[in-house]
């Protein structure tokens, strides 16, 4: 068999072309880079075409590569989705389930009941990826194709995918006891010119440029800014009274807010809630494996929330006084409904 025919070469030059270098491909996949070098020169050798530019710097394809990635990627796709189909029963609670969850979410809440659902269902092989990609969604991972993504939003750029929204949550403008002292407290986004601003970056969500009480809307000017990639460095500069944080998930800060750690600050001023989505291939939806996980995983990040909105009600309350605020109502009910739809 010609080298060109083997997909499994492809997924290696897929990979390659994905992480843009041959070493961080041999990384992921635990091998040597000889190795992964070897495949492609057996695939340029096959097709009698190159396919890396092996003269240039960064890394880049030929005009070649670029032709054969836009279709290896389809091709990998569709290999994929036929032996999922035909290889698993769509009622089997077996099999592979590949699932994306944003790195805070799952270091932080899931990692524990992950293992007790394994435990549940020890014949299904999770692959759990952490997941930070932006949106239009993409389900296409280094594994193959992901059955479950998690992410913030609706994503209107892409109509044919199941789209969940089950729960919503607050990202609060906040800074530690430590940086109110020295700095002051401000009431109003029009004082924080005089004021360090701690910004979060991520391709999941939008960056919090402005905040909004009672339908007004004003654009956040810093005397500094500091910016970061990471959620968790973000916060922790927070903390350690290096400036404001424009807006943290109450998720990730309310155990900061109850024991007084970081303070809400510009009271009543906030980005409209969170809003929390699952996207689920239409394919990966009718198998049972794939169900059960979202009922598991709604109702598991619904109970984390609730509570969490039930030990932050007081300092919500206090931070939202004189403004329109409501508690967020939680969506089991119409997630249930949607899911039973497949069930029939």
């Amino acid at each position: 068999m010609k080298r060109y025919s083997n997909i499994d070469d492809w997924r290696i030059f897929r990979l390659v072309a994905q992480t843009g270098s041959i070493q961080r491909a041999a990384d992921e996949m635990g091998v040597d880079a000889s190795s992964i070098s070897r495949t492609i020169s057996s695939l340029e050798k096959s097709l009698q075409v190159a396919l890396v530019d092996r003269h240039q710097r960064p890394f880049g394809l030929t005009n070649e590569g670029q032709v054969a990635l836009a279709h290896c990627d389809k091709i990998i796709q569709e290999h994929d989705l036929m032996l999922e189909q035909l290889l698993s029963a769509p009622d089997a609670m077996k099999g592979t389930l590949r699932v994306g969850i944003p790195p805070a979410v799952l270091d932080n809440f899931l990692i524990g009941p992950l293992a007790k659902f394994h435990e549940t269902y020890p014949e299904l092989a999770l692959d759990v990826i952490d997941w930070h990609s932006p949106l239009p969604i993409s389900f296409v991972s280094p594994n193959g194709l992901m059955d479950v993504v998690c992410g913030y939003g609706p994503d209107p750029d892409s109509p044919n995918i199941v789209q969940i929204a089950y729960g919503a949550g607050w990202a609060i403008p906040c800074a530690s006891p430590i940086y109110i002292k020295n700095h002051g407290y401000p009431d109003d986004p029009d004082e924080l010119i005089t004021h360090t601003g701690i910004t979060f970056h991520s391709p999941m969500r939008k960056t919090i440029t402005a905040l909004t009480r009672n339908g007004l809307t004003k654009e956040l000017h810093w005397d500094h800014e500091i910016q970061f990639y990471s959620a968790q460095a973000a916060k922790n500069a927070t903390i350690i009274g290096s400036g404001i944080h424009s807006g943290i998930p109450t998720l990730h800060s309310y155990r900061e807010f109850i024991v007084g750690g970081l303070k809400p600050v510009l009271p009543g001023w906030c980005t409209p809630p969170l809003e929390l989505y699952i996207y689920v291939r239409p394919e990966s939806l009718r198998l049972r494996r794939v169900r059960t996980f979202i009922r598991w995983f709604c109702d598991t990040m619904g109970k984390f929330h609730q509570d969490v909105d039930r030990q932050l009600e007081p300092v919500l309350k206090d931070f939202f006084k004189g403004t329109d605020w409501q508690p967020i109502k939680h969506r089991g009910n119409a997630l249930a409904s949607l899911l039973d739809q497949y069930e029939k």
